[in-house]
């Protein structure tokens, strides 16, 4: 989506948005968000969380495809992870890597027994796609960058009501529990 687009008026939450950024000390330029109004375009809305996750996958994939990287695959210890993440954004209506009880990214993925030894986590809101969701991600350098990680061989995803959380990890060896990288974007 861009920045200019007629469909969706972008207003920058000051001050939660502000707050969040501070704290993972992310540039603000690249800090993007879209309020959803309920009008216009909502076939996401209306299509079901399988075929989301499904063209979530295509997209990311074919993306990596483009930059001669191997596809990540479905996890469903990550996609649990990613639709409670989105669940939550949606229900007190923000845009967050910090979930129910102040967790994060890694502090989720550990929880459902996820052994990795990186981890990234893209959010977003307002677009009603998942093409669009990915090509926004795509145009973003941070986000971008958690899209091309090579380490990255599994992704979890979760929509609800516009909220959109992607999770990417690749797993440690089951010889060992080293935790190499940490990022959230």
């Amino acid at each position: 989506m861009n920045v200019g687009s007629s469909r969706w008026p972008c207003r920058l939450l000051a001050v939660s948005l502000l707050s969040s950024l501070l704290a993972l000390q992310a540039p603000i330029s690249d800090a993007r968000v879209f309020w959803h109004t309920g009008f216009g375009n909502t076939s996401a809305i209306a299509q079901n969380p399988e075929t989301l996750t499904l063209a979530v996958l295509s997209a990311v994939n074919q993306f990596r495809a483009d930059h001669q990287l191997p596809p990540v695959r479905l996890d469903p210890r990550l996609n649990q992870v990613a639709q409670a993440h989105a669940d939550f954004m949606a229900a007190n209506r923000t845009l967050s890597h910090t979930g129910a009880n102040g967790t994060d990214p890694s502090q989720r993925l550990t929880g459902v027994g996820y052994r990795w030894n990186c981890i990234a986590e893209n959010v977003a809101t307002g677009q009603v796609t998942a093409e669009e969701v990915v090509q926004d991600w795509m145009n973003s350098p941070m986000h971008r960058a958690n899209l091309l990680k090579v380490a990255v061989t599994d992704i979890g995803v979760g929509y609800n009501n516009a909220y959109w959380t992607l999770d990417l990890a690749g797993e440690a060896p089951t010889h060992g529990s080293l935790r190499l990288t940490t990022e959230t974007r």
